[in-house]
């Protein structure tokens, strides 16, 4: 992070001390920049240079805007106790959105890591947590975090797998307020007008981000049949170059994956489709690597959709707009509903009218190019979001601050 992007934050954000929330935002802000060096350190041991650095500049970025976007959603009530699950990828974005962003609003934080991951919170907590009776970290089973601390929260923030969310609907108290994010398929439609320099660029940098490892990565890739040929070369080409290699070497792309029963998924995955490889299928079982490998069918046949955590490329080709909605229209593609990156024109993204059916369109841009953490999150598939209260689910996408204010105000 340079200093004269922060220092340009700062001037276009000029915080007010009067202002506690801004004051404390201010804060964390300025100690993630003074503690770079340690937290890209801490950061690599479970993800890449790369993501360990787009981490520290998403954090930032964040805790210096989030005050001047998100204002209206900020209370000087401060009564409630929250309880966070937090994901096992992005260590310090997940703290600082779900953690860090509670506890400008609520009294009291307790927040349970995944297991796999104690180690590091524990560090980022100690280096970072300036108020340690405001935030509390908790490493404990699931069952005595639930016993112990959920049971009796006012608001509960679950991020991670919608199986492991639906059993905790079942348990939590009803009067507590219950904020989901999960995952989606987030497609990728490559129309025959598609620039494919800027599409293969994007789609690569999606689907390699954490070695693969992210719920915003495209879970498949939809190609018009008139440009395949040209989007394929382009593809290989570009992953030609993609290093693989320690988590701290800064050129590569790859790394060890964070879970070794993730990484065994994985490879079952590979060996049981080895007919439609088209490029890669390789790994390394002594470092947990996999190479970036393509997945190519010539026409989706309503098989189940997956969501991978992997560096995979799941390619379809299409010639028809129906080709395209029968992806669209499954039992997986209801419940993981969120967003779909068009790479084409104005009139491509009009004529596959996707809007009406609920996705969220992006266009010429991957969801990573939209994120911020100011912008709501998720989408309108059960699987990807929403909040419940008194047992009634609200499938919407996501913002933290205004689930918490309109909930209060509801109160």
């Amino acid at each position: 992070m340079s200093k004269e992007y922060v220092g340009k934050l700062r001037q276009r954000y000029k915080m007010q001390k009067f202002d506690k929330v801004l004051s404390i935002a201010e804060i964390y802000a300025d100690l993630i920049v003074n503690k770079q060096e340690e937290l890209r350190n801490l950061l690599c041991t479970t993800e890449t240079y790369a993501t360990a650095e787009d981490e520290i500049y998403r954090s930032i970025n964040y805790l210096y805007t989030f005050f001047h976007k998100q204002k209206a959603y900020v209370s000087s009530e401060k009564s409630q106790v929250v309880c966070c699950y937090l994901p096992l990828n992005q260590p310090l974005y997940s703290f600082v959105l779900n953690v860090l962003t509670a506890s400008f609003t609520c009294r009291k934080v307790y927040y349970r890591p995944p297991q796999k991951l104690w180690r590091l919170h524990q560090s980022i907590y100690e280096l970072l947590v300036q108020d340690q009776s405001a935030i509390q970290i908790v490493m404990v089973s699931r069952n005595k975090f639930f016993k112990e601390y959920v049971d009796s929260a006012d608001i509960v923030i679950y991020t991670g797998r919608y199986e492991n969310v639906q059993e905790l609907c079942g348990y939590i108290n009803k009067r507590a307020l219950l904020i989901y994010n999960g995952s989606a398929l987030n497609p990728v439609i490559v129309t025959k007008n598609a620039d494919l320099d800027v599409c293969c660029e994007e789609i690569v940098n999606a689907r390699l981000y954490n070695t693969g490892q992210d719920c915003m990565a495209p879970a498949a890739i939809l190609i018009h049949d008139d440009i395949a040929g040209r989007f394929m070369r382009n593809l290989r080409d570009r992953l030609e170059a993609v290093r693989l290699g320690e988590n701290s070497w800064n050129p590569a792309i790859i790394g060890s994956m964070i879970s070794k029963d993730s990484f065994s998924e994985n490879i079952r995955y590979i060996l049981s489709n080895v007919g439609s490889i088209v490029y890669g299928g390789h790994w390394d079982e002594n470092n947990f690597l996999i190479s970036p490998t393509i997945f190519l069918n010539k026409r989706y046949s309503g098989e189940n959709q997956q969501i991978f955590y992997a560096p995979f490329f799941c390619i379809y080709q299409y010639a028809c707009l129906q080709e395209i909605h029968m992806y669209l229209s499954t039992k997986e593609a209801e419940c993981y509903k969120g967003y779909v990156s068009i790479f084409g024109t104005d009139s491509d993204v009009e004529s596959l009218n996707l809007c009406e059916q609920g996705l969220i369109v992006l266009q010429n841009k991957t969801l990573f190019g939209y994120e911020d953490g100011n912008v709501e999150f998720g989408g309108y598939g059960e699987g990807c979001s929403f909040v419940m209260h008194d047992g009634k689910k609200e499938i919407h996408p996501i913002l933290l601050l205004r689930e918490i204010s309109e909930w209060r105000n509801k109160k």
